[in-house]
């Protein structure tokens, strides 16, 4: 992960590097990728508003457009841990209900997403 929109790296990054579990040479990479998309998002090159991406704002969220894109990431995302037989695609006629297990079962404010508060709308469309 190179970015993370939370406290969680900032937290436990230097922790993980001590440990080990993460070489400095990592986060470097993590930091050359956040600074490269920046850098051509004209992020560095003066006043912001002036820049191509400088004055999006509220206007630009949640178009149509965008809300198919994200549908679509959605679906092609979906990943079952076991595919055996004739699983996939799944039948609505034959699957009434899915069950949802694990750590992140129950935590839809953040599977949501986070960036900047509740989402215009929330429908499971698949």
């Amino acid at each position: 992960m190179d970015l993370d929109c939370g406290p969680f790296l900032g937290v436990h990054t230097q922790d993980a590097v001590k440990k080990g579990l993460l070489t400095e040479a990592d986060v470097n990479n993590a930091l050359v990728n956040t600074l490269k998309v920046q850098m051509r998002l004209g992020m560095f090159d003066g006043e912001p508003s002036a820049q191509a991406y400088g004055r999006l704002g509220p206007k630009d969220v949640c178009k149509p457009a965008h809300q198919e894109l994200a549908l679509e990431a959605a679906r092609q995302g979906i990943v079952l841990l076991k595919n055996t037989g004739p699983t996939l695609p799944l039948s609505p006629q034959r699957h009434r209900t899915v069950a949802v297990i694990g750590p992140n079962s129950d935590v839809t404010v953040t599977m949501i997403g986070n960036y900047a508060g509740k989402p215009k709308f929330f429908q499971a469309q698949l």
